[in-house]
């Protein structure tokens, strides 16, 4: 029941211990959310609502995303779409703290997007949420701080 493009084809392969897969899916004529929210004019606020909603949608599956971003999330006609489901995990209970976590680190995707802070606020919004505790948001804030410092000294 979630918005993602529709499943083709599963493939798992053993070699001795390990095992490794692949999944195919469906083409979807969409574009990054970060890409339309700078293609786009009008109602942004609109689809960001979508997407927080969507990805509120996610969470009460119990399922994490490893790499929420705004690159994996893509916007069609119809509406929004998550995709890389590569490292996410079904959980039994998803947490507060794994919901902040996959939240924040979206928040640092916009931020490196250059994205006003209004967008992120709307999202938000369609997901629900009007804050983040104070020490996790300060941590997240840090560490992307950090991530920015890292990335000129290189």
């Amino acid at each position: 029941g979630l918005a993602v493009p529709p499943l083709l084809g599963v493939s798992w392969h053993r070699r001795g211990p390990l095992v490794s897969g692949a999944i195919a899916t469906g083409e979807l004529k969409a574009t990054s959310l970060a890409a339309w929210l700078r293609e786009t004019g009008d109602n942004k606020e609109d689809m960001l609502r979508r997407c927080g909603a969507l990805t509120r949608e996610m969470h009460d599956f119990h399922v994490w995303h490893a790499d929420l971003q705004l690159l994996n999330i893509l916007v069609t006609e119809e509406g929004p779409y998550l995709i890389d489901f590569d490292n996410a995990r079904m959980l039994t209970r998803l947490k507060t703290r794994h919901r902040v976590r996959n939240l924040l680190r979206l928040r640092r995707s916009f931020e490196k997007h250059n994205l006003a802070p209004a967008f992120f606020e709307a999202f938000c919004d369609g997901y629900g949420i009007e804050s983040f505790p104070k020490g996790l948001d300060a941590l997240y804030a840090a560490r992307g701080r950090f991530s920015t410092w890292m990335a000129r000294s290189s």
